[in-house]
């Protein structure tokens, strides 16, 4: 049975949830810890995924599921067990399996005891016992706000809060009676980074909605079969003492490490099991702008936008080293008006990588994502970069209307000092130092162009600066494509300087002030906010 995890999206009481699921048999749900994701949960998916079928979802507001409410809400744990539900309802999942790890644990624990009938079996890893003031004071200091500033001094808080926690519980009391040893790789430390900048403030809501809930009653009141396990190098095995005693229902568990823990739980489960499931995905779509994973040029794709208006398919390319949710204003301006399709571009956003990253090879790719689509003839949007793939893909359909919002090119004798538009070397490192050189670089090429040219002549003059929340979803996505984002923004500069574009016969809308206006005949100058630029894309493509 294949153990390769696929994502998806289903719609749940008009919010999205995405998950990861992999393999066939009877139904195993995973819930993750916070502020993570369920990419956390692959290794164990994939170790359970030759006996089950196996689903992990992101909690609602973590990952890229959509929060409960907005983050200044202060959802319960019942809130999140209902969502929960309506996500089996929805599934169709009668009687799966539930493991949790850490506050996961705890959603799932709650979840056993309130619907009992609804869990086969149930696993909480590594459960947090706190008594009343233990509560109170991590309701005080544990989830302070997490909100961009132009400085970047949030990302400072973000990597030291991480750090902390691997030698401090709780994390912020620093004191030698609280030091643990949590091992991390510096791997695992910058994902954990990436699902916290992922979430933003919206992180608060289920560690909120866990801590302030007292757990140790409905341990009592379990009436599923239950494993209570921890790993011996978890942190949280120092609560073992205070677990339950063993009974008809409860058993206990504390496996050497985390492949010893995998074999537990299941072992656990094999002897649980209940009848094997085939998953039906529901049809039904949020009626506006939403996302979708769709199979094409041999993996997935993410893509934003929605099947509803008339006329032709429009096809919208972020530009390289964003993604399809930067172009959420603008798509939301254009919805109603015709068919939309925002894919993420391969290797950013959720989009798999694919062979080849020039622009012809990423327009094959294109292709092909449109073929599964099935969209046949459309018009293209391309921002920044990405005019280079939209020519390509302009080249092999005749009749295509092409647009380039706010292209970035340069002259062909300027090719020489292209390397110096690339950004620095974003490999992590212990310090955290690389978040600061990508924050400091979407700032940059903001101001000056080249970016690390800062002088009165490089300076981009009439161009309102980024706001720390472009800036936030800006490092989300360029550090999700770092893999590819060097070689295929070079490829693209590369292919379509501004002679290039200007012989194409594309029509070119740019803010005023962009080096479009300098370079290129009868461009259009777009209003700076997102409504006027959808009024006037709007009137390009009626």
């Amino acid at each position: 049975m294949s153990s390769v995890v696929q994502r998806a999206f289903v719609d749940v009481g008009g919010r999205q949830v995405h998950l990861r699921h992999a393999g066939e048999g009877p139904p195993v749900v995973l819930l993750h810890q916070s502020p993570a994701s369920s990419a956390e949960l692959e290794p164990l998916i994939r170790h359970l995924a030759p006996h089950f079928t196996v689903l992990a979802p992101d909690t609602p507001g973590f990952g890229h599921s959509d929060p409960l409410a907005p983050s200044d809400a202060e959802p319960g744990i019942d809130a999140f067990v209902d969502a929960l539900l309506a996500l089996f309802d929805v599934l169709g999942l009668q009687q799966p399996a539930l493991f949790g790890s850490h506050t996961g644990a705890i959603v799932a624990t709650r979840f056993a005891v309130r619907h009992p009938h609804r869990v086969r079996a149930l696993v909480p890893n590594g459960v947090l016992l706190n008594t009343a003031a233990d509560r109170a004071d991590l309701l005080a200091n544990y989830f302070p706000r997490f909100v961009p500033d132009w400085a970047g001094t949030h990302l400072a808080w973000l990597w030291s809060r991480l750090r902390d926690q691997l030698v401090y519980y709780p994390w912020y009391r620093r004191a030698a009676e609280v030091r643990i040893e949590w091992p991390m790789t510096l791997q695992e430390i910058e994902a954990a980074a990436a699902d916290l900048l992922n979430a933003g403030d919206n992180y608060r809501g289920a560690y909120r909605a866990v801590l302030d809930y007292d757990i140790a009653p409905d341990l009592a009141a379990l009436r599923v079969p239950t494993a209570l396990l921890v790993a011996q190098t978890d942190a949280l095995s120092m609560y073992v003492p205070q677990y339950p005693p063993p009974s008809e229902w409860l058993s206990h568990g504390t496996p050497a490490d985390t492949p010893a823990l995998y074999d537990a739980v299941s072992q656990f489960l094999q002897r649980h099991a209940g009848e094997p499931v085939k998953l039906s995905w529901p049809a039904g779509r949020l009626a506006g702008l939403s996302s979708r994973m769709v199979m094409a040029a041999g993996g997935q794709w993410h893509v934003r936008g929605q099947a509803a208006g008339a006329g032709r398919p429009l096809l919208v390319l972020h530009d390289l080293g964003s993604s399809a949710r930067a172009l959420d204003g603008l798509l939301g301006g254009l919805a109603g008006t015709r068919p939309l399709w925002a894919p993420d571009l391969p290797g950013h956003g959720l989009s798999d990588d694919f062979e080849g990253h020039t622009p012809e090879a990423v327009a094959t790719q294109l292709l092909a994502l449109l073929e599964a689509l099935g969209v046949n003839g459309f018009d293209l949007l391309a921002e920044g970069a990405s005019a280079a793939i939209a020519l390509a893909l302009a080249a092999r359909g005749p009749g295509t209307r092409v647009r380039l919002m706010n292209p970035r090119a340069l002259a062909r004798d300027a090719l020489p000092t292209l390397p110096a538009h690339l950004p620095p070397d974003l490999r992590a490192d212990n310090a955290g130092s690389h978040l600061f050189r990508a924050w400091g670089w979407l700032k940059d090429r903001g101001l000056y162009s080249p970016w690390c040219e800062r002088t009165a002549a490089c300076a981009l003059r009439g161009l309102s600066p980024p706001r720390p929340a472009q800036l936030q979803r800006g490092l989300i996505d360029l550090l999700r494509a770092r893999p590819v984002f060097a070689a295929q923004f070079e490829a693209a500069l590369s292919a379509a300087t501004w002679d290039v574009i200007a012989a194409s016969g594309a029509t070119v809308l740019a803010l005023a002030g962009h080096p479009a206006h300098a370079a290129l005949a009868g461009v259009q100058t777009l209003p700076p906010e997102a409504s006027g630029q959808s009024g006037v894309l709007r009137g390009q493509f009626g």
